[in-house]
């Protein structure tokens, strides 16, 4: 049997179908559910299996990020990197819930069976980064963006705002969104004198965490892809600073030489590092 021949595409086929770009995409639903369809819901908790960790060594852990989380603003650096081999993951995985569930609200007294949740308020954005292959990077902002209305209802009409004012923003960079979907709608309700919910930790200060697991997994593994996200994050922070808001960023990750080398040069402030291993 010949093969069988393909018709003629004229002028006119050929450009039936338009290209689309940013500048000639038209967008579908409403701001929420374009932030909301960018969301990666599995990266809200770590399901990895847990391996048994001893509990002195947890505690240590805790202890040491809690001194952090409720140090002053200012008195303290406001990024901690914990960075580790592949043995300490249990140990990172057991400590980031532990730090979720004291200080998400969850509870707001202790159990009798003697928890942490004894910090109902404090806002907690979390980001577990999978396993490679992922494209986990294009869902970061987002997934935090939607975890911040979660926690601060009264900030949904202005992130709302910032995306039908820049409906492009989702093809920008990592740092752009940032700015536009999570710092400024941040910014503008610290201003805006409201009273805000669920903001408040036991010393009565504003504290919001940005909580990123794996850093090293993020973008399968592309070292630029990571240092971009670090960039962002101390650029949020550096911003954070010059205004009323208590931004704090815990990443954890494998100690990698690209990694090091970018805390190092985090700007307008040094980087807390537990070194697991060490």
């Amino acid at each position: 049997m010949g093969r069988l021949a393909t018709p003629a595409r004229s002028e006119k086929s050929a450009n039936f179908f338009p290209v689309l770009n940013a500048s000639n995409m038209r967008f579908l639903g409403s701001p929420l559910d374009r932030l909301n369809s960018r969301c990666n819901r599995s990266a809200l908790q770590n399901q990895r299996a847990r391996n048994h960790v001893p509990q002195h060594l947890q505690d240590k852990l805790f202890q040491d990020i809690s001194c952090w989380m409720d140090s002053a603003r200012g008195a303290s650096s406001s990024m901690m990197w914990i960075r580790g081999s592949e043995a300490t993951d249990g140990l990172q995985s057991a400590v980031c819930d532990r730090i979720v569930n004291s200080y998400a609200g969850n509870q707001t007294k202790k159990s009798s069976k003697g928890n942490d949740s004894n910090n109902p308020d404090a806002f907690i954005a979390r980001f577990f980064v999978p396993e490679p292959p992922n494209s986990a990077e294009r869902d970061l902002v987002p997934t935090l963006t939607s975890q911040l209305i979660g926690t601060l209802p009264e900030i949904k009409k202005l992130v709302e705002r910032q995306i039908t004012l820049h409906p492009h923003i989702f093809y920008e960079s990592q740092t752009a969104q940032m700015d536009a979907l999570f710092m400024q709608p941040l910014r503008r309700l610290s201003h805006s004198g409201r009273p805000l919910t669920r903001l408040f930790t036991r010393k009565g200060k504003q504290s919001h965490l940005i909580l990123v697991e794996g850093l090293h997994r993020l973008g399968d593994g592309d070292s630029e892809v990571q240092i971009e996200v670090l960039q962002m994050f101390s650029r949020a922070v550096a911003a954070s600073k010059k205004q009323t808001i208590d931004l704090r960023v815990l990443v954890t990750s494998r100690a990698e030489p690209h990694l090091l080398s970018a805390m190092n040069g985090v700007r307008d402030s040094q980087v807390e590092m537990i070194d697991l291993d060490s």
